[in-house]
């Protein structure tokens, strides 16, 4: 019930704020005949006097069609309300009629539609259509095959017996299969020699590096054994003090129950005296 009655309070609110809606309220600012004549009037100042108008019209629009959207939730909120549990539904002040609840918002509904009237709708705005690939790719020009420029004939003459047959190229070829064997024994026979003068010096800055780590790392060593050996002077000599403080309060505690005793003593004999005297007098 609880929370029929807080859906109820809410829809009543959102159904108020529809009334008091300023779209609503507000009339267009310019009427459409005025806006007809500068239409026909053309010049700088009425076309932007004219864009103002359209802008103001398209925001009107689409303020009234977001309140219609918004009477249709508040119209579903109030079927669910009251169309499912009608007779569970308590009668008090915070529960409002239906009938009037709809009542209102057929009347918010004809004052939109009213005010939609004035206002036309914005034009449909369609994207231009692309052209296609094919187009742009025939549109681009392609690369022009190179041209060869006639020779004369003594150059062709002379290029006709340079041009190997077909025995001079297979000598050749045999003449270079026998070279590349040397070739290669030659440049594999004197490739080893760098890489193990490269082996040798890289070897030598190695044990020439750990030899230095080697040596740093034995004076790092005696330097942190002589700390230690000063820690554990410093600690044997702090132990032998608080050994000794040890004994100081030790005795000093012995002191201290001696004086509790004689004070003790003291007050019960000073007791017993006044006690005493106290008896005799009376």
């Amino acid at each position: 019930m609880d929370q029929l009655s807080k859906e109820n309070i809410n829809l009543v609110r959102l159904i108020n704020r529809l009334e008091r809606n300023p779209s609503l309220l507000q009339p267009p600012k310019q009427p459409r005949i005025e806006a007809q004549q500068l239409e026909l009037e053309t010049s700088d100042g009425n076309i932007a006097t004219l864009s103002t108008f359209e802008r103001e019209d398209n925001n009107r629009y689409w303020e009234l069609k977001a309140l219609e959207t918004t009477i249709r939730h508040a119209r579903s909120i109030l079927d669910t309300i009251y169309d499912s549990q009608p007779n569970s539904l308590p009668s008090g002040r915070q529960i409002h009629d239906p009938s009037d609840l709809r009542a209102k918002l057929e009347r918010i509904r004809v004052r939109i539609d009213a005010a939609l009237k004035t206002c036309p709708a914005p034009p449909i705005t369609r994207l231009a259509r692309s052209r296609p690939a094919t187009s742009i790719y025939n549109e681009i020009k392609r690369p022009e095959a190179p041209t060869i420029p006639p020779k004369k004939n003594g150059s062709s003459e002379k290029a006709a017996g340079n041009e190997p047959t077909p025995g001079k190229k297979e000598a050749d070829e045999c003449d270079e299969k026998q070279d590349e064997p040397g070739e290669k024994s030659a440049r594999f026979g004197s490739s080893p020699s760098q890489p193990t003068n490269l082996l040798t010096s890289n070897q030598e800055e190695l044990t020439d590096e750990l030899s230095q780590m080697a040596v740093q790392l034995k004076k790092n060593v005696h330097h942190f054994n002589k700390l230690l050996v000063a820690d554990q002077a410093i600690l044997l000599a702090n132990q032998a003090k608080l050994e000794l403080n040890a004994d100081s309060m030790s005795k000093e505690g012995g002191r201290l129950g001696l004086v509790r005793l004689k004070t003790r003593s003291l007050t019960w004999f000073s007791i017993l005296a006044v006690i005493v005297v106290a008896v005799s007098e009376s």
